[in-house]
């Protein structure tokens, strides 16, 4: 967080003397990022209270609000910027005049027009944000947006039913299952369906015994565990 603070001071100081617009965009992405470290540093801690009666299903869903409103952040810097800097490009092209840089410090940028070098930034940073933005609008809505980790959770389950086919009384079949990444930890909902009855007992243990098996290959994770015969995105009809 500090370096960052540093960096962003560092960015502005070096434009007030340069009049680079490519520094200035470095200062303002490098402040968001201090500012960011430290709501990340308050929200370390509040998401990772245990669940309670006014937050039943914990608060890890304030990390993926945070990486959201981060990345909305920084492409909005990153559409200012493109949009003064076209202005800048266009009023040139149109009347043939402008202010030169004062570069000094920046010489790195003496090889090109200072607006272009913020327009290849913005270029090579917008793509980021937009791609998290999207990630955690599908994380925040309940959407398949870690392929990969349900891939991971399904293999984990798969190998927990071979390892333990011996110790059941009952066979099991994983009906669906849904893996959605909720900051540090991993939000999980399985359909599991068996043969022969069981008591609300032996589904309790099989419940704890399945979120035992999955912390210890998947990591920090909150599990809920439904046995149906149908998958999760369908309602059971009489």
């Amino acid at each position: 967080m500090y370096t960052m603070l540093f960096l962003a001071l560092l960015g502005f100081a070096i434009y007030a003397i340069t009049r680079v617009s490519a520094t200035q965009l470095d200062g303002v992405i490098s402040l968001i990022n201090a500012a960011a470290a430290f709501i990340a540093a308050k929200l370390a801690f509040t998401s990772s209270r245990p669940a309670d009666v006014d937050s039943p299903y914990g608060r890890l869903a304030l990390e993926n609000l945070y990486a959201l409103f981060r990345s909305l952040m920084i492409l909005g810097v990153v559409v200012v910027a493109v949009v003064t800097n076209m202005i800048k490009v266009i009023d040139y092209i149109v009347t043939r005049k402008g202010s030169e840089p004062e570069f000094g410090l920046a010489a790195v940028y003496t090889a090109v027009v200072a607006s272009v070098i913020v327009l290849i930034l913005c270029a090579l940073l917008v793509g980021e944000p937009i791609h998290q933005i999207r990630l955690e609008f599908g994380r925040l809505s309940g959407r398949r947006a870690d392929p990969d980790l349900d891939t991971a959770v399904r293999e984990a389950i798969t190998a927990v039913a071979a390892e333990h086919a011996d110790d059941l009384d009952h066979e099991l079949t994983l009906v669906d299952s849904l893996a959605i990444s909720r900051g540090k930890a991993t939000e999980i909902d399985l359909r599991v369906s068996y043969t022969g009855t069981m008591s609300v007992d032996e589904q309790d243990t099989l419940r704890a015994n399945t979120f035992e098996e999955l912390r210890s290959r998947v990591g920090p994770l909150r599990l809920t565990m439904v046995f149906s015969d149908y998958p999760i995105h369908v309602q059971p009809t009489i």
